[in-house]
């Protein structure tokens, strides 16, 4: 937390004095000077919200928008800001402004897909990825193709999810291992052992530390392969590094 409040006092402090170097720069034009400034402040905003202020993140990404209306980075970062505030009228109209800004089309679609998927609306969100993916300006496909196969699984469409998973897979750069651990819950879902436990240890000897959900995931497929040691160690390191954690009531409670 300490780190994250240093970062965000440099970003302040460097942000103010961008901002007054734009302010009185006298080659630009208002309207350019406007731009710049509302850049500025939606680059606050998102410090802002990543250090849980959502308060000034919510009042920086306001200005930046009142500063410049056609940014589609703001209004992905209001969208952003609204999921988190389960405001979904808020984030709805932040995604349609995005998309009738005409840039970032990729990721606009990509994040609208996911926003979808995440609230109960899996199937239409589909269409979504498939325009990111689609989309050869966009940098991240395989962001796009992972969050399509893991909307897929939840659909049920195993094979169409894997196959999503496995070309995310193949398209990430070096330090993208996301879609292995996945593509090793959809096949802990459809009970292939084998595969399931291949894709994971392969997820876990790229990662130094695992996050809550692929330790409950280890505990998970050492079930279903039997293997003891996986089931204890991976549950024990969950309880003793994420005690608050949600994952670890889904342990303790049995709901697996």
């Amino acid at each position: 937390m300490l780190f994250l409040k240093k970062t965000l006092s440099i970003l302040l402090i460097s942000a103010t004095l961008s901002g007054l170097c734009y302010a009185n720069d006298s080659k630009l034009s208002r309207s350019e000077r406007n731009e710049k400034l509302g850049e500025i402040k939606a680059q606050l905003a998102y410090a802002y919200f990543q250090n849980g202020d959502i308060r000034n993140a919510l009042d920086a990404i306001e200005e930046s928008i009142r500063l410049n209306s056609r940014s589609a980075t703001a209004w992905l970062i209001r969208a952003q800001i609204y999921q988190y505030m389960q405001e979904p009228n808020q984030v709805e109209q932040s995604f349609q402004r995005a998309f009738s800004a005409k840039e970032l089309i990729g990721e606009t679609n990509n994040n609208y897909g996911w926003y979808l998927c995440q609230n109960n609306q899996e199937a239409k969100s589909i269409s979504y990825f498939d325009r990111a993916i689609a989309d050869r300006t966009y940098p991240q496909p395989h962001t796009a193709l992972m969050n399509k196969g893991i909307c897929l699984g939840k659909l049920g469409q195993y094979d169409e999810g894997t196959q999503a998973l496995k070309d995310a897979i193949r398209m990430s750069p070096p330090g993208f291992y996301y879609p292995m651990k996945e593509l090793a819950q959809i096949y802990y879902k459809t009970k292939n052992g084998p595969l399931a436990e291949q894709y994971f240890s392969q997820y876990v000897s790229k990662r130094q530390r695992l996050e809550p959900d692929a330790l409950l995931l280890g505990v998970r497929i050492g079930q279903l392969i039997r293997n003891n040691e996986w089931v204890y160690n991976y549950s024990q390191e969950l309880k003793n590094s994420y005690p608050t954690s949600s994952e670890l009531q889904e342990l303790l409670s049995g709901a697996m």
